[in-house]
């Protein structure tokens, strides 16, 4: 008995119970019961067992009692007639029995199906959800715990649908996910939001479904709660605003700030050169000596002013190109006086260099020469005694006015590269570092380099020297007349050891 379990056993006592009954009044009775038919409603208690074998043996021991009964029952009346009923009667056992197999292997298929859907559900995603013709929810299966807040806001309701009139519930985004219906079209990744509380966010992928005459039948598909993803996304947007006004404020203020040293250090410094110039009575070699120090340690302040003030326009889109035609072989000139005196206390070879093929370019040219003494005195600065720092322009047809300062110095480690490009970023943040500076050069350059369309690259390793390129591009480059405006071939090369 343990074997069919509790089930299979009251079905097993009901059937022979059954077969017992309809047997006697089938061998007791004139012509049968009906030849036998009766036997259909045993066969029928195969449909509540979870065995389709007991269906088989059920309508095997109804044809085999059919038969007996046949021999068993008394004579009377016409043989076709007897004959006729026992065939009809064995030919409805069975095809009850095959109906109730049919039905039975429909039933577990669907139920197989219904297991797998929540498999998926729980692994794959959140909700499994299927609508028909109309598009009102036919399926929505999904994890318990978080199905739980669609249940009146999607299931009971049936709010995804779209009605005749084309209306679509106005708790989701109904013009998008309406266009995708009306169009049957695959849905991908659609993120709709569901006015719960607290507020939910669904991601919703699916695909139209069609018979096999080609016919809509309506769409199945998946939804997982991407609520955290989106709150975490508002979150960033908030603190990236918060920081982008954060450094507008900043930027303000550096550049107030600077007007505001500016004009007392301008005053410093008009006082200075006047009184080292003895305009007023003259000084002794120690006044002379301190006065030099103040004028030069004013500029140098009001140069870092300067970089600052510029730093924060570009940031405000306050800081206009003034554009003129330009002669590269001038700019590199006059870096090379400004950076000579620097290359030679530092015992560093400059060499700087200038191709044929290079025609004059429209762009600052307060900006071109501080971009090129910005990166020359960092490489001299980061190259030891006895270096090498080569500073080099060409024109390539391709991308434009091609330059390039490379030196043989200390280098840099590649992760270190955008510290050194930020603000005040210095590689060697200890106050007790070698090199001095305030970390404004690179960025600076690196700003007004993009101000005319270019990009600085950074090229380094540590110990193995730095190689800093950036172009001009091609759209600045004023077009060669039929003069040839660059006569003067032989100053290309302009050697500091020269």
């Amino acid at each position: 008995m343990s074997y069919f379990g509790r089930r299979n056993t009251i079905l097993v006592a009901a059937a022979l119970l059954l077969f017992t009954i309809i047997f006697v009044a089938d061998v007791n009775l004139p012509l049968g019961v009906a030849g036998g038919v009766p036997y259909i409603a045993v066969v029928a208690l195969g449909a509540l067992s979870r065995r389709r074998g007991f269906v088989v043996t059920l309508a095997s021991i109804a044809t085999m009692l059919t038969i007996v009964g046949y021999f068993l029952s008394p004579g009377d009346g016409a043989n076709w007639i007897v004959y006729l009923n026992r065939g009809l009667a064995i030919f409805a056992i069975w095809v009850g029995a095959v109906f109730i197999l049919f039905w039975r292997t429909s039933d577990e298929l669907n139920k197989r199906s219904e297991v797998k859907f929540e498999i998926l559900a729980k692994i794959g995603s959140d909700w499994f959800w299927e609508t028909d013709v109309e598009h009102q929810f036919s399926r929505f299966q999904g994890r318990e715990k978080k199905s739980g807040r669609l249940s009146e806001k999607i299931i009971n309701p049936l709010i995804w649908r779209v009605a005749k009139k084309g209306e679509f519930c106005e708790k989701i985004m109904r013009d998008l996910i309406v266009e995708h219906l009306v169009a049957r079209r695959s849905i991908r990744n659609l993120d709709v939001q569901v006015e719960v509380e607290p507020p939910l966010w669904l991601r919703i992928s699916g695909e139209p479904m069609f018979d096999d005459r080609d016919r809509f039948i309506g769409y199945l598909g998946v939804a997982t709660d991407c609520t955290e993803q989106k709150n975490f996304e508002a979150t960033l947007v908030e603190a990236r605003e918060k920081a982008r006004l954060a450094n507008l404020s900043k930027s303000e203020f550096l550049a107030n700030m600077s007007h505001e040293l500016r004009t007392p250090l301008n005053a410093m410094l008009g006082f200075s050169e006047i009184l080292v110039t003895e305009s007023y009575g003259s000084l002794n070699e120690k006044q002379t000596e301190y006065l030099t120090d103040i004028s030069n340690a004013g500029t140098h302040l009001l140069s870092l002013i300067n970089d600052i003030l510029d730093l924060s326009k570009i940031e405000l889109g306050q800081l206009p190109l003034k554009e003129e035609e330009i002669d590269l072989r001038n700019v590199f000139r006059w870096v090379e006086s400004i950076c000579r005196e620097r290359a030679a206390s530092a015992e560093v070879e400059l060499t700087m260099i200038v191709e044929e093929n290079v025609p004059l370019f429209l762009a600052d040219p307060k900006m071109i020469r501080q971009i090129l003494t910005n990166l020359v005195f960092n490489s001299i600065k980061f190259t030891p005694s006895h270096g090498k720092v080569r500073a080099h322009a060409e024109f390539i047809q391709a991308t434009g006015i091609h330059f390039s300062i490379l030196d043989n110095g200390i280098g840099i480690s590649e992760i270190d590269i955008p510290k050194a490009l930020s603000m005040f970023g210095q590689v060697d943040g200890s106050l007790a570092r070698s090199h001095e500076g305030t970390g404004l050069g690179l960025p600076l350059a690196k700003q007004m380099i993009e101000l005319h369309g270019g990009e600085l690259v950074i090229e380094s390793e540590c110990g193995d020297g730095t190689n800093i390129t950036f172009n001009i591009p091609q759209d600045r480059v004023v077009p060669m007349s039929d003069t040839d405006v660059f006569g003067l071939t032989e100053e290309k090369m302009f050697d500091s050891t020269a």
